[in-house]
């Protein structure tokens, strides 16, 4: 039985590749605006809150005041954190297919080509 409504792609694994791509953009697009929107509405809500405090002078609402400064520094440190891992996965997916780089370099020759060539670098 064929199937005539959902051609086969000429190469899945190229499709998959820019699914994972497109999702990881979709994704950190989703968390990132909803982080803002957290922290946007804390911002708002600490200001009040502030005020709040203030005037109440009741340990309480410093209490919660402090509690929600936490949560806006933990929502921006996310804000961050989201950031280098889209970027660390987008790094991994460009280095994919480019050669390696050598570190050492491995010379085979004769003891006196050896000297010679270090005699040559030591008067440099």
């Amino acid at each position: 039985m064929s199937n005539t409504r959902f051609p086969r792609a000429a190469n899945p694994a190229a499709n998959v590749k820019e699914v994972v791509v497109l999702n990881c953009d979709d994704e950190y697009n989703t968390a990132k605006e909803n982080l803002q929107r957290v922290i946007e509405t804390g911002a708002a809500a600490l200001d009040e809150m502030a005020d709040i405090a203030s005037v109440s002078q009741d340990g309480r609402n410093y209490r919660v005041l402090s509690e929600l400064m936490a949560t806006l520094v933990s929502a921006s440190k996310e804000m961050v954190n989201i950031r280098d891992v889209k970027t660390s996965i987008e790094l991994k997916e460009a280095s994919k297919g480019k050669p390696q780089t050598i570190n050492q370099n491995i010379i085979l020759s004769t003891k006196e080509m050896l000297e010679k060539m270090i005699k040559n670098e030591e008067e440099k």
